[in-house]
């Protein structure tokens, strides 16, 4: 799990026709044992919506939370807005679903979708 991260999230949807995609963040993690944590250089952010849409980079954060069990992993970024939880699909790539909270031109958007990472070599 330690190491560098590529991570990007595809197909987040609100329920309210609102979708949206993030690409090149950069995960650097840390891992104790079956915990790990890190620091997250967030990529962009592009949504669409009826009638309109939205971009912006979305800066950096904390990657925390983070636990392993088996084949399963979760972590959280800046305490919970947004949630990953997943299983690894090699030992150099894990998916799965993404819950977050985000917040574009004044209005909160509740995304579920799917994320997926690769180990950096």
């Amino acid at each position: 799990m330690a190491g560098n991260w590529s991570y990007e999230t595809r197909n987040l949807q609100d329920g309210h026709s609102a979708t949206c995609t993030t690409s090149g963040t950069q995960l650097q993690l840390t891992q104790r044992g079956v915990s790990f944590n890190g620091a997250a250089l967030f990529g962009a952010m592009s949504c669409t919506w009826p009638g309109g849409g939205g971009s912006a980079n979305l800066g950096s954060g904390h990657v925390s939370a983070g636990a392993i069990s088996g084949d399963s992993v979760s972590f959280t970024f800046d305490a919970g807005s947004w949630r990953s939880v997943g299983t690894f699909v090699t030992v150099d790539s894990m998916a799965g679903i993404a819950n977050l909270i985000y917040v574009v031109n004044g209005s909160q958007l509740i995304l579920t979708g799917y994320w997926s990472a690769r180990r950096q070599p």
